[in-house]
């Protein structure tokens, strides 16, 4: 899943593929969420609209 605007959402395209370790690629270590072009453009836009009001924090209130 995504986690964009502070809510997990699932992937536009419905995709899930093996995550492999790359020393054994026959051991499947987990699955991921294949995201589309929707899927970045919504968070580009909640990260646009979260912009102004983050730039206004100092650096240790970002860090909290």
């Amino acid at each position: 899943m995504n986690y964009i605007n502070g809510e997990w959402i699932h992937s536009s395209t419905g995709k899930i593929e093996a995550s492999l370790n790359p020393a054994n690629i026959d051991d499947i270590v987990g699955y991921v969420q294949e995201s589309g072009v929707e899927d970045v453009n919504v968070a580009v836009e909640a990260a646009r609209r979260a912009q102004a009001a983050w730039r206004k924090l100092s650096g240790p209130k970002r860090g909290e």
